[in-house]
């Protein structure tokens, strides 16, 4: 994939010290009396600035340097995802009341917890049921068709890992809203989660040369990513954890082959894709003649 730098030590500190910055900044915010949506915005800018300023000092691969273009174009889908983020939200609180049917509780509160284990609690249960759809997006036509895009892009950088189509973004968004308020986790626990979850799906995607680590048995990072992305299916249709690989390793489905980097990014179909945002969205919804007239436009 060209030109790849060497692992640094400066690279490999700044993945858990972002992690545990973004759960700090959090804190911070909500001890500031920030509305728990803003301080999630906020780590998500925090974030997203700080990793696109790495990227250019510890650079994977110099060649995953986005274009303006690129850029324009991620910004759009960030906006998009604002309009998803609240549609989630009301979703999310429908499906809460449901799974909170099914759900047993402990015969004290949940929000009762040590902070640390509803944290935990929030992030491995919704990545359950993230992970199952994750994967069988991977292997059903018709969800594929709203994954697609996700994987259409040929270089990884901190601001693409935002480019989902916002059907793809409300079952993710839905889960994380819905799984913690089903089990009755307090607030801050919530959006603790939300900011640490943020940041794992910002550096997932960073242009960071970083190696193999510790945390790649308890996060999905960025080196475990980059081979989801792979356009070899052996090698993409595993590491499915959208915060945690706890169910890849459960179910198996956890690969990180060692001494190489996967060969190319992108999709292994080689047929055009629509360039343009609204056809993106568009494409899942049409008929295969009208997905090939968009994939011109």
């Amino acid at each position: 994939m060209g030109s790849t730098s060497s692992p640094s030590r400066a690279a490999a500190l700044a993945y858990p010290l972002l992690l545990v910055g973004a759960v700090v900044l959090a804190d911070g915010l909500l001890d500031r009396g920030v509305s728990p949506a803003a301080v999630v915005i906020a780590v998500f800018a925090a974030l997203a600035a700080i990793a696109t300023g790495l990227e250019r000092l510890i650079p994977h691969e110099r060649a995953w340097f986005p274009s303006r273009r690129e850029v324009g174009q991620d910004g759009l889908y960030i906006a998009l995802l604002a309009v998803v983020q609240l549609v989630a939200q009301h979703a999310g609180e429908v499906l809460a009341a449901v799974l909170a049917l099914v759900l047993t509780r402990a015969s004290d509160p949940a929000a009762a917890w040590p902070l640390a284990a509803q944290i935990a609690v929030a992030l491995v249960l919704a990545d359950l049921g993230k992970y199952w759809l994750h994967r069988l997006a991977h292997t059903h036509a018709w969800l594929w068709r709203f994954h697609a895009e996700h994987h259409a892009p040929t270089r990884m950088y901190a601001l693409n890992g935002v480019r989902l189509h916002p059907v793809n973004a409300l079952w993710n968004l839905g889960l994380d809203v819905a799984v913690p308020l089903a089990l009755g986790l307090g607030e801050r626990a919530i959006v603790l989660a939300a900011a640490l979850r943020t940041a794992v799906a910002v550096l997932q995607h960073a242009n960071l040369a970083l190696g193999p680590g510790l945390l790649d048995w308890i996060f999905s990072t960025p080196v475990l990513h980059q081979w989801h992305h792979s356009t070899e299916l052996v090698e993409a249709n595993a590491n499915y954890g959208s915060t945690v690989i706890l169910w890849d390793l459960v179910f198996g489905t956890r690969r990180l082959p060692r001494g190489h980097a996967p060969a190319a990014l992108g999709l292994a179909d080689p047929a055009p894709r629509p360039t343009r945002l609204w056809t993106q969205v568009a494409w899942p919804w049409c008929a295969p003649r009208c997905a090939r007239s968009l994939t011109g436009s």
